[in-house]
């Protein structure tokens, strides 16, 4: 099977993923993954944007799905817009160089970043992380479903 797969679950919503590749396509934790996506917003996204995650283990031949802990795992997210990653400083310069914003709200467009570098932390779960995994995000604007992103991944833990 691929390391890394990805789809929308309903190609005619809102949020729309056009591309979206990871390098190593195996994900090294603790670690470093260059990204390259790009996502087309159909309609200007303001809060309240919810999300729900839900993550699974491959566990033999069952997906088992794992509990939220400190914001990892299947977790609901009432409002990402309330968010503050960035707690009021200045956007990261990847932002700024393309004018995309870092907080809601966000304009109807297409947003693309190429070779985006996040370092990935070893969440503190106490179980091994190396295995495959399956994840889908829905967003919801309240009132309707607006995006749906799954994706398949592949974890091997330093």
């Amino acid at each position: 099977a691929d390391s890394f797969s990805w789809s929308n679950c309903n190609p005619s919503d809102q949020i729309e993923l056009k591309t979206l590749s990871i390098n190593p396509e195996i994900i090294a934790i603790p670690g470093n993954v260059t990204l390259s996506v790009s996502i087309s917003l159909e309609k200007d996204v303001t809060a309240p944007l919810a999300v729900s995650v839900k993550l699974s283990k491959k566990a033999g031949p069952f997906w088992i799905e794992l509990p939220c802990v400190d914001n990892f795992g299947s977790c609901n997210i009432d409002d990402l817009c309330a968010l503050n990653p960035y707690n009021n400083q200045t956007c990261p310069p990847e932002f700024k160089e393309k004018n995309i914003p870092c907080v809601c709200p966000f304009p109807a467009g297409t947003y693309t970043f190429s070779d985006l570098d996040l370092a990935i932390p070893k969440p503190d779960i106490g179980l091994s992380l190396s295995g495959q995994y399956k994840v889908s995000a829905n967003f919801n604007d309240g009132e309707n479903n607006v995006g749906c992103i799954e994706a398949q991944l592949q974890v091997s833990e330093a």
